[in-house]
């Protein structure tokens, strides 16, 4: 069972900081998808240790994690089957899977601050299944925000450090051949092996040869990784946006489902590579 904050704060010393409400933030962050932020909080982080507030800030660098990954049709029907997603019937588009990434803002003092950004529906989880538990429930299904002190020497996040809630039990299932006497092929059934129950898992990026080819697919090209952004300006607005599909595979053989649920063969080592869905990173500064 999940139990994490929505930001968790480390400090290589005593910080203050203080939450304000995003709103007068809409029209420098329309780029990046201002529409969705509401509601929505901004915190205000210091190197130095002094408290601060827009009014009295020297600089700012503002700092954005959008969500904008949707549901694969398949996955969301298999949930809506079950009850789970019936509340949202409708509205599917507003729909985002639960992400958790982590930020790290590193000061031209050279301390480092690492946020923990999480966003996304934690409702939408498979029936039976209880939801995952925050301290803070007031997750904002899009958009993680906040708006840190000059100066900033960089702000990174690493694509394997960002994970994606499975809202859904996936079985692994093993094929069982029978053979005659003479060592001939009679049957082919599939059987329930392991399940895994609902879970966060890190994104893998493409395994690749010396020649930058793809030789496993996973969940992110090495093309689509986020970039780092070095010494942005007093005034910057980061956006981090991470778009995509969840997605999870369900086992069929000639054409026909070997179960309803969501499935796999465990020998089948490209689609387990390839769980979690396919996303990409975009970062913009303005």
């Amino acid at each position: 069972m999940e139990k994490r904050r929505l930001a968790r704060w480390r400090f290589a010393r005593p910080r203050t900081y203080r939450l304000l409400r995003l709103a007068p933030w809409c029209v420098v962050l329309a780029s990046v998808g201002c529409d969705s932020l509401n509601p929505a909080f901004v915190s205000i982080f210091d190197p130095t240790g002094a408290s601060a507030s827009l009014d009295n800030a020297p600089g700012h660098v503002i700092i954005a994690f959008i969500n904008n990954v949707t549901f694969d049709d398949r996955l969301l029907t298999y949930l809506e089957s079950n009850g789970n997603a019936s509340q949202y019937s409708g509205a599917t588009g507003s729909l985002h899977p639960l992400i958790r990434a982590t930020i790290q803002v590193r000061f031209t003092d050279q301390s480092v601050l690492q946020l923990e950004a999480i966003t996304g529906n934690p409702d939408i989880v498979e029936t039976g299944f209880p939801r995952p538990i925050f301290v803070d429930n007031t997750i904002d299904p899009e958009v993680f925000t906040r708006v840190g002190i000059c100066d900033v020497e960089s702000v990174t996040l690493v694509a394997t450090n960002t994970e994606v809630f499975i809202p859904v039990e996936i079985t692994a299932f093993q094929l069982i051949q029978t053979t005659n006497d003479a060592g001939a092929i009679t049957g082919n059934t599939f059987e329930p092996r392991t399940r895994t129950q609902p879970r966060f898992i890190p994104l893998q990026i493409d395994d690749v040869d010396a020649n930058l080819n793809v030789v496993t697919v996973r969940n992110v090209d090495i093309r689509d990784v986020p970039t780092p952004v070095q010494n942005p300006v007093c005034g910057a607005v980061i956006g981090i946006v991470l778009e995509g599909t969840i997605s999870v595979p369900f086992l069929e053989r000639n054409g026909v489902a070997v179960s309803d649920a969501p499935s796999y063969d465990q020998d089948d080592a490209a689609t387990i590579a390839a769980i979690g869905g396919r996303y990409r990173f975009n970062v913009t500064i303005n």
